[in-house]
């Protein structure tokens, strides 16, 4: 069986192309494992802490913000979905 682990953070001033595109896809797969965890519909509806959204706000969270930080280096043109973009 294959272990999953989080890649080391890359430096950002001394790494390649190809490491921080390893590192996305590391920590895309470590969440995606994790929200495959949550059973039942119900589950993503709870907050694990007051301090904390509940566990559905997180499904869309990551990917609102690669969107959001590729549109302000201008790696994005245009917004993909503004509403959500605002929300998460």
């Amino acid at each position: 069986m294959d272990t999953l682990q989080s890649s080391q953070f890359p430096r950002l001033d001394s790494c390649s192309r190809e490491t921080i595109i390893n590192y996305f896809k590391n920590s895309w797969e470590l969440e995606d494992v994790l929200m495959k965890s949550l059973v039942g519909e119900e589950t993503f509806y709870m907050s694990p802490d007051p301090l904390r959204n509940r566990l559905i706000f997180y499904l869309g969270h990551s990917a609102v913000f690669y969107i959001n930080k590729f549109l302000g280096v201008g790696l994005l043109d245009k917004p993909i979905n503004p509403n959500y973009e605002i929300l998460f």
